[in-house]
């Protein structure tokens, strides 16, 4: 461990050490999460794995802003020709590749503590540390939860093969008497579109939680029994989902491998370099948002009226990359994220 690590040994533990401390107290709702449904669709261990190798792909990180290219082949690299067999040559078959570009976020939030602040005022230091962690996971999963829903959206299926609904905009439009009948058409929309129908995942703006609620208000044996709608699907929201104007809600529905997510950390703080005394770089995990991420702290002594008074400053980053499936025509090849409106 370098002298800096060792230097700034009791800070960095103090912050592990409250970073799994639940806070209770009277500004508690300060930092209330949102709901990123998009988020915990990705880190769902159900939904990784599909489109990458996550291990390979953070193997290829060797620089800041790295970009992610995986290698693709196009579909109908193959010829078809019924009803007769082939006399003479077999024509050829070219297959044609690609590759499948990953989209990268970086998210970051800083904070400062003065530890001479806390001296003799009714906030300690330990106090104070926990709702700052607190507060920067929740800005992280924030952006996190924006980028994601950023990317979704780019890849809402263009095609459909069930006609289950009218589209407009690449997004279905649902009559407000089927607010609660379309989760029970999302198995025939994907079996149409040749996906597996058995996972399903629905992410949707919270106000949707209230037809949800209704449908589970049913139980197994009751005659008007609904809760079969939401077998096999899991249920998400998010704050990012706001519907439109001639709208009640709207939801998106995706499968494992809709999309992944991957993040990487930079070089220096892998790596744990320091600057003399006063500044150092390392990684630490964050256990509300799940992943690894680079820290970047600095002791600094400041001006503070008549005297000096010591600043550490906190940066929490890491780099996301997003994966979409690929398709080789999207134009006319069903994409396995759809959007849904319920009209009002």
């Amino acid at each position: 461990m370098s002298i800096i690590l060792t230097q700034l040994d009791d800070p960095i533990l103090k912050m592990q050490e409250t970073i799994d401390q639940k806070y209770r107290g009277i500004d508690i709702f300060e930092a209330r999460k949102i709901n990123s449904g998009f988020f915990s669709f990705a880190m769902n261990p159900t939904n990784r794995g599909v489109l990458i190798n996550e291990n390979e792909v953070k193997s290829k990180a060797r620089f800041l802003g790295e970009v992610f290219k995986l290698p693709a082949m196009d579909k109908g690299a193959v010829d078809t020709n019924a009803g007769a067999r082939i006399q003479g040559d077999i024509p050829a078959a070219a297959s044609t590749t690609a590759f499948a570009t990953g989209v990268t976020q970086t998210i970051q939030v800083h904070f400062s503590m003065r530890p001479a602040d806390n001296y003799g005022n009714e906030m300690n230091y330990r106090a104070e540390l926990v709702r700052k962690i607190m507060q920067a996971e929740h800005s992280l999963i924030s952006q996190a939860e924006a980028f994601l829903k950023a990317q979704v959206d780019t890849g809402i299926s263009q095609a459909d093969f069930s006609d289950a609904y009218p589209i407009v905009a690449d997004v279905f439009q649902v009559p407000n008497a089927d607010y609660k009948k379309v989760l029970t058409t999302l198995q025939a929309i994907y079996l149409s579109n040749l996906y597996p129908t058995n996972d399903i995942s629905v992410v949707a703006n919270p106000m949707y939680a209230a037809a949800i609620a209704e449908i589970l208000q049913f139980g197994t044996a009751n005659q008007q029994n609904q809760a079969l709608s939401l077998v096999g699907k899991q249920m998400y929201f998010s704050t990012e989902i706001v519907p439109g104007a001639l709208e009640d809600f709207n939801f998106y529905t995706l499968i494992p491998g809709s999309i992944e997510l991957v993040n990487t950390n930079e070089p220096d703080a892998l790596l744990k370099h320091s600057e003399g005394m006063t500044a150092a770089k390392g990684t630490m995990r964050l256990p509300m948002l799940g992943m690894e991420v680079g820290v970047y702290t600095q002791k600094k002594m400041l001006g503070n009226g008549t005297t000096t008074t010591l600043e550490e400053r906190w940066e929490f980053a890491t780099d996301l990359h997003a994966f979409l499936p690929y398709y080789s025509t999207p134009v006319t090849d069903p994409s396995s994220i759809y959007k849904y409106a319920i009209l009002s």
